[in-house]
Formats: C-alpha cells, sequence, structure tokens
C-alpha cells in the first residue's frame, strides 16, 4: 500500500499540530502528531512513523543533517531545525510519498495536481516568504482563509485518505 500527500496539505498538517508557532522544533512536532496519531488510532502513511520518517527524509534532502546524522542520532537531528526552516524546501516538493519502503519526497512537477494545489503552495511559499508572518495568530488566521482547519489533521489519516483519492480522482504512485 503506497500514496502521498500534498506538500502543502503535509505543511498544514504540521501547522496546526503546531498551533500556528513556527519557531517549534521538527521534533516537537513530530511528538504532537506522534500523540495525536495515537489518539485517534490511526496514522499518516503507511505506518505510525511515517510522520517522523517524512521529516527526517525532508532534513537529509534539504541539507540540514546527513543520513549519517540520522544514523548516529536518529531522530534527536530533528532538534536541529525549526518548522520555520523547512517550510521553505518543504513547498519546493510535491508531494510526500509513503510506502512499505519509507518516505520520499517528490520534485516531478505533474503528479496530477490541479491548479487549484499548486497556486495554493504559492500562496503558501509567499505568505511565509515575510518574516512578519511569523506570529502563530498570523499563521492560523492564514490557514483558515485557505481552507486548512483542525479537520485537515483527519483528512489525511490512512483511514481517511482513500475516501479523499475517490473524490479526488487521484491515483497513488507506484
Amino acid at each position: 500500500m503506497a500514496y502521498a500527500i500534498p506538500s502543502e496539505e503535509f505543511l498544514a498538517i504540521a501547522l496546526l499540530l503546531a498551533d500556528g508557532n513556527t519557531a517549534i522544533r521538527l521534533a516537537e512536532v513530530v511528538r504532537r502528531a506522534d500523540r495525536y496519531q495515537k489518539e485517534v488510532s490511526a496514522h499518516y502513511g503507511v505506518s505510525a512513523d511515517d510522520f517522523r520518517g517524512a521529516m527526517l527524509r525532508l532534513g537529509i534532502e534539504a541539507g540540514f543533517f546527513s543520513d549519517a546524522d540520522v544514523w548516529k542520532r536518529g531522530s534527536a537531528v530533528l532538534e536541529l531545525v525549526t518548522l520555520k526552516q523547512g517550510i521553505g524546501p518543504m513547498l519546493t516538493y510535491v508531494d510526500v510519498y509513503f510506502n512499505d519502503e519509507g518516505e520520499h519526497w517528490c520534485s516531478a512537477a505533474d503528479l496530477g495536481m490541479t491548479d487549484d494545489t499548486i497556486s495554493r503552495r504559492f500562496r503558501m511559499a509567499d505568505f511565509f516568504a515575510d518574516p512578519a508572518n511569523d506570529a502563530p495568530a498570523l499563521v492560523r488566521r492564514f490557514l483558515h482563509a485557505a481552507g486548512w482547519k483542525t479537520d485537515t489533521l483527519r483528512r489525511w489519516l490512512e483511514s481517511e485518505f482513500w475516501r479523499w483519492e475517490e473524490q479526488h480522482g487521484r491515483g497513488t504512485h507506484s
């Protein structure tokens, strides 16, 4: 089983978990994701560790740390990076792909994205390019105005994903 979450949706999930606080460390976002996944008995990705794996893979691909660092220090490397630092690199990708072999950030330009998802990704990038928009209240207001509310957290859990895929006609990557 495999599927992908658009990068702007994954970022929205992280921002919602962080309550709009972009200064939060990726390690804390992952801890909050872990708690949320346990609360609802579902997960993002193929397994409960995939959210963490996606953040680790992002850090490696963005050059925040290396594979060797992850092998040596594990998830502790996520303490080195804030959510704010991860926003730009995250939005350079189209989506994050999950399968039983791991996680991968996809940069291919045409993976079935609609104009709406592309413009949402660019609007997010523009918003976060302005340092004045770092305040948690502004981030929460932006997310809500763009349609990302707390139901976004549930929509992308593996149990809900398949309904979204059917509604939007997007196939999984294989």
